[in-house]
């Protein structure tokens, strides 16, 4: 009967540490996710804090000025290509050409970068 109560010994034993590898597997995992969600929401919340606004702005056109050259001038990063931003004046001014009239105004967009 000696060597039974042994052999239950070693099952309950090797029963309780089964259970404390499993419960440190666990417990790692919810400092692991913990840790990782509360990191991800600091980044998010950096990258909310970062503000970009278009605003727009009257532009007199002068003798020779043409869309290309406003566009040089006032085109940020914000648009894909200079035909894009071109567009984007047209629709506003409801041009429907290339050409501008000399001494008249257009609006034109640009942004402005601020932290919240």
């Amino acid at each position: 009967m000696h060597a039974y109560m042994k052999k239950n010994e070693r099952k309950a034993r090797l029963t309780q540490h089964i259970i404390l590898i499993i419960a440190g597997i666990l417990a790692a995992i919810a400092i692991i996710t913990i840790c990782g969600s509360r990191f991800q929401s600091s980044q998010v919340q950096a990258s909310d804090r970062y503000v970009e606004t278009t605003l727009y702005k009257s532009v007199y056109v002068k003798s020779g000025d043409t869309l290309w050259t406003i566009a040089d001038i006032y085109m940020d990063e914000i648009y894909g290509n200079k035909t894009e931003y071109i567009d984007e004046i047209r629709e506003i001014n409801h041009i429907s050409g290339q050409s501008l009239q000399a001494g008249s105004y257009i609006i034109v967009p640009y942004t402005v970068s601020s932290v919240r």
